[in-house]
């Protein structure tokens, strides 16, 4: 291929170090239109060349996708950090009086299943109805999914609810999960140390000292929640719920 650039251009440079108007090498980079569409995907994409920087050296950091590899690694280690929680959640009762209430839903938005979504799985069950429309506007808000053709369909999304540990607030699953780090019954539980609420050794470090409290997520088969889906918590009559 003939090239009307500059003699100076590497992509015309022999391996003599000489430059002609004949290109040898290739190049690759995003167009604009794949940048914008990455940019809607937020934190969820990171940006590379398919044409490696170094293709010989291999002791270098640069060599081959490693620059790519390793943004991806650092991306999915800072989406998998354990977020404290910055406010407690309303709780009424206590395990101990075995009247314990959290007047809290969340929801599992796995995409792409259609009519294969299935909400009787371990730790999950039928989402309240009056939860969907408030998690259907949240996916499409933040581009998950679209009610129009050009897209993802909102319909083929599964919306299930991540039942509490033990299928109950005060079942010996859910007081299971308050405690142990590897608890056996799949589910969520509250953990909030300061009001006799699970273990303190649960909370991670980076939590102690200003929000010493999480929301924990116990399934032994490592699926709850489910890769690569998206989860949304509904307190009291606020947020995605309708007609309390």
């Amino acid at each position: 291929m003939e090239l009307d650039r500059g003699s100076n251009n590497p992509l015309c440079q022999a391996p003599d170090g000489s430059y002609s108007t004949t290109q040898r090498y290739g190049k690759a980079f995003p167009g604009t239109r794949h940048l914008e569409v990455l940019k809607g995907f937020g934190a969820n994409s990171i940006v590379a060349s398919i044409c490696p920087r170094n293709a010989t050296d291999q002791s270098r950091d640069d060599y081959g996708y490693r620059p790519a590899v390793d943004a991806l690694v650092t991306r999915l280690g800072s989406a998998m950090q354990v977020r404290c929680l910055p406010r407690e959640l309303a709780v009424t009762g206590s395990v101990e009086n075995g009247d314990l209430n959290i007047a809290c839903t969340f929801v599992e938005a796995r995409p792409g299943l259609g009519s294969t979504c299935d909400c009787n799985s371990p730790g999950r069950r039928v989402i309240a109805v009056n939860v969907v429309a408030g998690t259907i506007d949240q996916l499409i808000e933040q581009g998950s999914c679209v009610e129009e053709t050009d897209g993802p369909s909102c319909t083929d999304v599964c919306l299930c609810e991540i039942a509490p540990a033990g299928g109950d607030f005060n079942a010996a699953g859910y007081a299971e999960c308050l405690n142990v780090d590897d608890s056996s019954q799949p589910g969520w539980c509250y953990v909030d140390p300061e009001n006799g609420r699970g273990s303190y050794d649960l909370i991670p470090e980076a939590c102690r000292a200003s929000e010493p409290r999480m929301i924990k997520f116990s399934d032994p088969n490592d699926d709850l929640p489910a890769d690569g889906s998206t989860v949304f918590i509904a307190c009291g009559c606020g947020g995605l719920a309708s007609n309390c």
